[in-house]
């Protein structure tokens, strides 16, 4: 994860992408997985959870039905939809709040792409008290959040802060993902970027180590 690509709720390459359908390499014709993402995202946006667990069904069946689709893939939609369906049974008060979570998602992004961090982080810190307020600690969404507010911590220079919250969300992405997950792979090398910028070499050469075998 990275602060471009990888604050899940900012970059929706994570999160659920935009509502605009994505097009193929070629640029000729659109992705439907990444169509139907964009609507999901859309969905949560308005708090329209209970249609966005049908559209998130579908979208399950699209990915399990094709060969190209890595198992982790399945497994994080599958988590979409298990989340989804969590939040539909919240009180309306919780499901505004995580649909303030997706609607902050482009502005974060945004004042991350000017250089604003303070306003960034500001923004992550809302969506991390939303997700901490209403859904439960060991999810995906909780932990990309926790990954964003440490890159951010990180643009100012809050070295040892921003490794606590790199190593809380790698702690929750370990108990949750499949081994072969390419986030654990991501956290690893975030925490070794930190490490690396505080000359904490020992400690270093485990995290490169857990990257090789990831």
């Amino acid at each position: 994860r990275s602060c471009a690509g990888a604050i899940a709720w900012v970059i929706p390459a994570v999160s659920l992408l935009l509502i605009t359908p994505c097009m193929a390499q070629d640029g000729s014709t659109p992705d439907p997985a990444a169509a139907m993402e964009g609507r999901i995202s859309a969905l949560k946006a308005n708090a329209r959870f209970i249609n966005a667990v049908q559209a998130a069904e579908s979208l399950l069946v699209l990915v399990s039905g094709s060969q190209d689709t890595p198992p982790y893939r399945i497994a994080d939609v599958e988590s979409a939809v298990q989340s989804l369906r969590f939040i539909v049974t919240l009180p309306e008060e919780a499901q505004r709040g995580i649909a303030e979570v997706e609607q902050l998602t482009t502005p974060l992004g945004e004042h991350y792409q000017k250089g604003e961090y303070a306003e960034a982080c500001a923004i992550a810190e809302r969506q991390l008290e939303l997700l901490g307020r209403y859904m439960p600690a060991d999810q995906v969404s909780i932990a990309e959040c926790l990954s964003d507010m440490g890159l951010l911590k990180s643009e100012f220079g809050e070295l040892q802060e921003a490794e606590r919250l790199l190593r809380q969300a790698g702690e929750i992405d370990r108990k949750i993902l499949p081994p072969v997950h390419p986030d654990l792979a991501t956290d690893a090398n975030n925490l070794a970027v930190k490490l690396m910028d505080q000359a904490r070499y020992p400690e270093l050469s485990w995290v490169l180590l857990e990257l090789r075998l990831a």
